[in-house]
């Protein structure tokens, strides 16, 4: 009886330093594969370290451990010691798994994202699924979907599955679950800074879009501003050099540029009206109107813009743009516009003044202040024409009236001597008829007294004249020849020409 009693507390002693080195290895080999699984980042590791972690602290011969999605109820399985034929009937078996295993677990209302139930030896007959080496079976859940079983064979030893290893199996795979949420959790995360990430560039690049958009318009806000303020300048003007001298300084205002130049040329009125800024007076070629002509030409040929049609313009290329063709100055940025066949014109600008180069957006802009420009030159030219018209009908108005007067004078002469005509004819006509009627007596009797009448005053007036005249006893005068007069006039002789003054100069 001594013997037996000194045994037995022998016995428990060495129980208990068992079970407590067994408890000892346990949480070591917990400790550690939790850290491992933790680590780990992808299902099939996870899986397969927890596999062989939980067979070979446990002894197992064989066993197997299967992750399925509940959503589309596929799993993956990870396995030693099964066959494939077995592995196979599992994956087919994963809809009848869920049902028969997995809704009771998913019907409990707990706070816990996961549950872990063991299923021992004599219940595993209801499993027809479950292979026929497995001893014990577990069944997990992670989260309200997928789901998850284990299944280990037996030990090598042959011994049961006890509490201990119970215990161990179902911390292990409380484990198991924690690390697969954690990397889901982690997966999750990750998937989320990606989409984080890929909103933040969307937000950013919509940002970038708004930055350009709110450029653009505040460009188009600036355009328009352009418009307006060009066209409340131009719209009162009836002059073209006014006229051309407001858009040119408008638009070098615009683009801060100190150097401007603009062209206008009417070939069929031969006219020529030049506009400048930042140049001096003596920098600029005298030309003829065909001189400027000709050069309009050879610009328009060598930008291509010959076909232009009319009320159009048309930028000119950096590389075909005219260096002192007419002007000294370096041009940045030019153009050619045409308002109608005859009627064509250029528009050059120098470098900004904070010497950036001209953007796409600025050849555009310049391009339209242009076109809204030709509008207004047009109208003004067609007014001026208007004016010259009317002043020339004016004019000639004037003269028609100078004209009708005159002739109403004219014809109020020509009314009064047609009235003198007819008094003179009247009485002429009567002296006829009176004349028609006098007699031979009549003309003798006035002769008569005629004669009588002089030969009294002749004989009473101390002035008589002579009733034979002097002239007619008078000696005709001396002649000489034309050798004596010269003669005479070789020695001295004097000639006096009695003639009267009048016919002495003639």
């Amino acid at each position: 009886m001594t013997i037996e009693k000194h045994k037995k507390p022998e016995q428990q002693k060495s129980q208990l330093l068992r079970k407590l080195e067994r408890w000892t290895f346990y949480s070591k080999t917990l400790r550690d594969i939790r850290q491992e699984l933790f680590s780990l980042e992808d299902t099939e590791d996870i899986l397969e370290s927890y596999l062989l972690t939980a067979m070979g602290t446990l002894g197992a011969t064989r066993g197997f451990v299967c992750l399925a999605d509940g959503m589309s109820q596929t799993g993956h399985i990870e396995s030693r010691g099964i066959e494939d034929l077995q592995i196979k009937t599992i994956h087919k078996s994963m809809p009848k798994i869920s049902r028969e295993c997995y809704s009771e677990l998913f019907n409990i209302d707990s706070a816990h994202p996961f549950h872990v139930r063991v299923v021992d030896r004599d219940s595993l007959v209801l499993y027809s699924w479950c292979p026929r080496e497995i001893s014990i079976l577990i069944l997990w859940t992670v989260g309200l979907t997928d789901f998850g079983f284990t299944g280990l064979g037996s030990k090598i030893l042959s011994e049961d599955y006890d509490k201990e290893d119970l215990e161990f199996i179902h911390s292990l795979t409380d484990s198991l679950i924690l690390s697969i949420i954690n990397r889901n959790t982690a997966s999750a995360a990750q998937h989320l800074a990606k989409e984080l990430d890929k909103k933040n560039r969307i937000i950013e690049s919509a940002i970038e879009k708004n930055k350009k958009t709110k450029t653009n318009l505040d460009r188009r806000v600036f355009q328009l501003k352009s418009f307006q303020d060009m066209s409340l300048e131009l719209i009162g003007l009836k002059n073209t050099d006014r006229i051309m001298d407001t858009f040119l300084l408008m638009a070098m205002g615009i683009f801060s540029v100190k150097q401007g130049f603009i062209l206008s040329f009417d070939r069929d009125e031969n006219t020529a009206n030049i506009s400048y800024r930042g140049l001096k007076t003596a920098d600029l070629e005298e030309l003829s109107n065909e001189e400027v002509q000709n050069k309009i030409a050879g610009i328009f040929k060598a930008a291509g813009g010959s076909a232009l049609s009319p009320m159009m313009a048309e930028m000119i290329d950096n590389d075909k743009l005219p260096s002192n063709i007419l002007i000294p100055m370096e041009i940045s940025i030019g153009l050619f516009f045409v308002i109608n066949e005859s009627h064509t014109g250029l528009v050059f600008l120098g470098g900004k003044i904070t010497r950036q180069n001209y953007l796409e957006e600025d050849r555009e802009l310049l391009l339209s202040l242009t076109h809204n420009f030709m509008v207004y030159l047009e109208n003004t030219r067609a007014f001026e024409t208007i004016k010259r018209l009317n002043t020339e009908l004016e004019n000639k108005n004037l003269e028609m009236k100078n004209t009708i007067e005159d002739l109403t004078t004219c014809i109020n002469s020509i009314e009064v001597l047609e009235k003198a005509k007819f008094r003179i004819k009247s009485a002429i006509q009567k002296e006829r008829e009176k004349a028609g009627r006098m007699s031979i007596k009549d003309f003798i009797l006035i002769l008569f007294i005629g004669l009588l009448l002089g030969l009294i005053y002749n004989f009473s007036s101390p002035d008589g004249i002579s009733i034979i005249p002097n002239e007619w006893q008078r000696k005709p005068p001396e002649f000489i020849k034309v050798q004596d007069a010269r003669l005479a006039y070789n020695h001295r002789a004097i000639f006096v020409d009695a003639r009267p003054v009048e016919f002495f100069n003639q």
